[in-house]
């Protein structure tokens, strides 16, 4: 039997009670895993960076993917309600498909009474999630298409892509991810109360100005939109101004 704090570290690796201390849940871009934060703690020091290690991937790629985002947020809130208690500012960071995941594990932490006062929500890389969808299903292109697609996008290394087991691989968790992202569905509830920053990206085809603008309809705190320089994924080439970014809210000058 997994005991809680197993269960946690299994989760969230390297998770160490924080005390008061400010800590960032992390859900990665669309295939990615907790070596997409690796550089993030030499960035933020006094910020606790949490990356969440999902199922169906990595060395958790025996078990079986997450159904859809509103299992993947109850595993989480499951998980967090064993974890120490935490006093400390909460920040919750999710790009792409993760973003959604970001969206909903803070509304569920408010409808189980488990948000913290300073709770702060992050999102980079994904329309707001009350618009209409504009894409079609991608999650059952041919294999040749969705390489063609993520080498677009970039983040996937070159040489990765040019292995077919590895490619393999990839593609069964860039599939994953895609349906958590296409069976997803909104659901009205009260704004927010938290505040929000948004990541955008000047030259995303898949996330306009006005869809990354429309996060701030979500909330009734004030909502911050930063638009990068590059595509969908500009958020590994601007790591600096996004922990600042996160940072400042977290843990502002005294």
């Amino acid at each position: 039997m997994t005991t809680g704090t197993e269960e946690v570290e299994q989760w969230f690796p390297g998770w160490t009670a924080a005390g008061d201390r400010a800590r960032l849940l992390c859900l990665p871009h669309l295939g990615g895993g907790p070596t997409a934060f690796a550089g993030w703690p030499r960035l933020m020091p006094g910020i606790q960076v949490c990356p969440v290690r999902l199922p169906g991937r990595g060395p958790r790629y025996r078990e079986p993917a997450p159904s859809g985002v509103d299992d993947l947020v109850e595993s989480l809130g499951r998980v967090l309600s064993h974890a120490p208690r935490h006093t400390g500012p909460l920040g919750v960071y999710g790009h792409g498909p993760g973003a959604a995941v970001a969206f909903e594990l803070v509304r569920a932490l408010r409808r189980s009474g488990g948000l913290p006062a300073q709770t702060s929500l992050f999102v980079a890389g994904r329309a707001a999630p009350h618009l209409e969808p504009r894409f079609a299903s991608m999650s059952e292109l041919p294999d040749v298409r969705l390489t063609a697609l993520l080498s677009a996008l970039g983040g996937t290394p070159v040489q990765l892509l040019s292995d077919r087991h590895v490619t393999g691989q990839v593609l069964t968790t860039v599939r994953a991810d895609l349906r958590l992202h296409e069976t997803y569905r909104y659901r009205p509830e009260p704004r927010l109360s938290v505040p929000v920053t948004v990541f955008g990206a000047t030259d995303d085809p898949l996330v306009t100005f006005e869809e990354a603008a429309a996060w701030e309809q979500l909330t009734e705190h004030t909502c911050v939109l930063h638009m990068l320089e590059g595509g969908h994924l500009a958020v590994l080439d601007h790591r600096s101004t996004v922990t600042r970014a996160i940072t400042q809210l977290l843990r502002p000058p005294r």
